[in-house]
């Protein structure tokens, strides 16, 4: 092929561009195989995002934690605290928990599931950082339940659920503060589903409290994690119900005597004399004996005159004792001493009052004091 005007040969471009056209070819299927991989990979990514990535926390560090170390038990589940401090993937999450934008929580199902796993994580975190416990006189032993936290501390007046648990989205809070979050009023993000079923969700870290699930809630998954732990509860006749066959007598978990109007609220609203039996019957279809569930209904409208519950046990729901006993954690025996040189002061002083009382010098006992 020559060129009109100059009449030199273009066959040489030509090859050349040719050649560039094939390998183009050659690589599109390459390339398209390539950019659908890439779009399937943000598919999912988004979809675990949505399940287990909260506010930029990565629940599938805790969402393995769980699975890891809790197990279920005569349908009840314990926790193992001693290889869960060791864990590094817990450690991590609770680090994740510190840097979490709540800001970024744009659904109820997103808000509940982030709080909720935060609560428990917080939960978990206390125990296996308070082993021990201990009082102002130097008394030393095993934590027994989580309540006996507060204890440790020289005030006696912050309570565990009170007391500073962690940090969650760049702030100190408490696992009152947490439960707050999850049962505010005129919020959006709250449901009124939520503000009944969270105690159903939340763990306590005893024998009595609700199961720790050993899986993350998650938002797509809400609503049957929710009934799932609700009839594992329920089902339990140690913690959350048991029909006594012979008296007609319904035993419940104290929880449903705590959150009574909240539970009877989300069937029968406003109305008054009603029995929390509407809001169990749907649970008790699932697991009760037929003929236990028939007396129930019978006497469905009078069954509260009949209802009783369950003395709440704050027994941990796994065992502290290594972690207690370790170097780590040890008793430090100086309270010990201060306590005994508190109470040798206060009793001189009480001494020499009655001293002092008895020559009538009572002005004398009092600047002493």
């Amino acid at each position: 092929i020559r060129d009109r005007s100059t009449g030199e040969k273009k066959t040489q471009t030509i090859s050349k561009k040719f050649s560039l056209f094939k390998l183009i070819v050659s690589y599109m299927p390459r390339f398209c195989i390539t950019l659908l991989f890439l779009l399937v990979c943000v598919l999912v990514s988004e979809v675990a995002a949505d399940d287990l990535q909260l506010g930029r926390v990565n629940f599938t560090l805790f969402d393995n934690v769980l699975r890891e170390f809790v197990h279920l038990v005569d349908n009840s589940s314990v926790v193992d605290y001693v290889n869960l401090s060791k864990s590094i993937e817990f450690h991590n999450f609770t680090r994740e928990l510190e840097k979490a934008n709540t800001s970024l929580l744009n659904t109820s199902e997103e808000w509940a599931a982030f709080w909720i796993n935060s609560y428990n994580a917080l939960v978990l975190q206390n125990i296996i950082q308070n082993p021990c416990k201990q009082d102002l006189f130097g008394n030393c032993g095993v934590l027994e339940s989580i309540e006996q936290i507060g204890a440790q501390q020289p005030a006696l007046l912050v309570k565990a659920f009170s007391r500073i648990s962690g940090r969650v989205a760049g702030r100190d809070v408490s696992l009152d503060d947490i439960e707050q979050n999850l049962q505010k009023p005129n919020t959006t993000l709250v449901s009124n589903m939520l503000r009944i079923y969270y105690p159903l969700c939340i763990t306590k870290a005893s024998i009595s409290s609700p199961n720790l699930l050993n899986r993350a809630f998650t938002p797509s998954k809400l609503v049957e994690q929710i009934h799932n732990a609700t009839l594992l509860f329920l089902s339990n006749p140690q913690k959350g119900s048991y029909y006594f066959r012979e008296t007609k007598q319904l035993r419940l978990s104290e929880i449903f005597d705590e959150y009574y109007y909240s539970f009877i609220d989300l069937v029968h609203p406003g109305f008054e004399n009603r029995s929390i039996l509407w809001f169990l019957l749907p649970y008790f279809r699932e697991f009760m004996n037929p003929t236990d569930l028939e007396q129930i209904l019978t006497n469905l409208n009078h069954v509260n005159a009949t209802i009783d519950y369950f003395k709440f046990d704050w027994k941990l729901n796994g065992d502290v004792k290594i972690l207690c006993s370790g170097p780590i954690r040890p008793c430090f025996p100086w309270y010990g001493m201060l306590g005994v040189i508190v109470v040798v002061m206060l009793l001189i002083c009480l001494v020499f009052c009655f001293i002092q009382r008895r020559r009538n010098n009572i002005s004398t006992c009092l600047l002493y004091t």
